[in-house]
């Protein structure tokens, strides 16, 4: 639950290693990952694939650095429908969405999940998720930003 913004006069290279021993409620989660910051804000957001089966816990991670708080839409595309949901992101706060609970994602089951992020003011969307699934361990994405400012998805 910790956000952090980097601010530097000279260029630089800014990471987040992510290290997870964790017991989600099905079994540990022993992993590692890395990813690169953000180098801007956006107001839409694509992720191509999440998972909600047992074992899986995927995460949406909303921040808001600005100074007016942010109306989000989430839609959720499954394998069989369109799951819709807003939520308000206030100013200078990051918020955490659990995929795999009903109310906050698409809850438990879902095997593919595509989602895109639509913000009526700038802010920041990763992805971490965590499994004990197949190789299992931990990862993170920052959300895809297409250069139009709109997809189909």
């Amino acid at each position: 639950a910790v956000s952090a913004q980097v601010v530097s006069d000279q260029p630089v290279v800014v990471e987040r290693p992510l290290y997870a021993v964790h017991d989600f409620g099905g079994g540990t989660v022993r992993g590692a990952t890395d990813a690169l910051g953000a180098t801007s804000l956006g107001t839409v957001f694509g992720f191509a694939n999440a998972s909600t089966m047992s074992g899986d816990w995927d995460f949406l991670t909303f921040q808001n650095p600005g100074s007016v708080a942010a109306s989000v839409k989430v839609s959720y595309y499954d394998t069989t429908a369109v799951i819709q949901q807003s939520l308000t992101v206030p100013a200078g706060s990051r918020q955490t969405l659990q995929l795999f609970t009903a109310g906050q994602g698409p809850g438990i089951g879902d095997p593919l999940v595509g989602t895109v992020i639509t913000s009526d003011q700038p802010i920041l969307v990763e992805k971490p998720d965590y499994s004990t699934n197949g190789t299992g361990g931990a990862a993170d994405a920052m959300g895809y930003q297409p250069a139009s400012g709109s997809f189909q998805p």
